[in-house]
């Protein structure tokens, strides 16, 4: 086991580089491709501002962030990702860029890997403080399942072989109960966390807009993603 690594959690970040990737094309079919990159920005600014109350809560020893790439090296990513270090997925089939990216994490040595896209921007450092304290043993895996069949969340200690991860249709309905079934069917033990939302479409904002005025105060990034809702929905 890498030493710098023992006993530390990693989080990845699955990411498009606005830019270089269109980002939240669905919602950009309603809203436009500059209004839904200017929603995927000010999610990511919601994500940083969550992980900045978890590292002073725990420690920054604690925890390695990562930004899990889609696009290979390109010079604009150390300008763009700035906060906190950063990995490429690689391959071209969704499985095999998130196997490239969990195993790869695995083998560095680190206690516990977590994955998580930038699609549920209504979770907080008190979600992200739940996955970190989770007590997960070899073999075992916790999911959270989203509302669409896919999953917001993998918290894992053990390598899954590449073939399982490539199994899985994503994008479905049934995306997380195949998962479940194929790591199941390799021995593994499978907890669950409440099922969470992600932000795919225009209709969508409308319940992020509910959950996000629910929080007693709103930070700066919360506000401005209720700005933004406000403007745009049914304009």
């Amino acid at each position: 086991m890498t030493r710098s690594k023992a006993g530390k959690t990693a989080f990845a970040i699955f990411v498009k580089t606005p830019g270089l990737s269109r980002v939240k094309t669905r919602l950009g079919h309603k809203v436009g491709e500059h209004n839904a990159k200017k929603f995927y920005e000010l999610s990511l600014n919601k994500i940083k501002s969550e992980f900045t109350k978890l590292e002073k809560d725990i420690g920054f020893d604690q925890v390695d962030i990562y930004w899990a790439l889609a696009e290979p090296l390109n010079p604009f990513h150390s300008l763009y990702w700035k906060d906190y270090k950063f990995i490429h997925q690689k391959g071209e089939h969704l499985g095999t860029r998130i196997s490239s990216i969990y195993n790869q994490l695995v083998d560095a040595g680190y206690k516990k890997v977590i994955l998580m896209g930038a699609d549920s921007p209504q979770l907080t450092s008190v979600d992200y403080m739940q996955w970190y304290s989770s007590k997960i043993k070899e073999k075992q895996v916790i999911l959270g399942p989203a509302s669409d069949g896919g999953f917001y969340t993998f918290i894992g200690a053990s390598k899954i072989s590449t073939e399982i991860w490539e199994s899985v249709n994503y994008s479905e309905s049934t995306t997380a109960e195949q998962l479940d079934n194929k790591l199941v069917g390799s021995g593994f033990n499978i907890f669950y966390l409440n099922k969470q939302m992600d932000i795919d479409f225009y209709d969508d904002l409308e319940v992020l807009g509910r959950q996000l005025a629910m929080a007693e105060e709103a930070s700066v990034e919360q506000q401005a993603l209720l700005n933004y809702i406000s403007t745009h929905k049914f304009n």
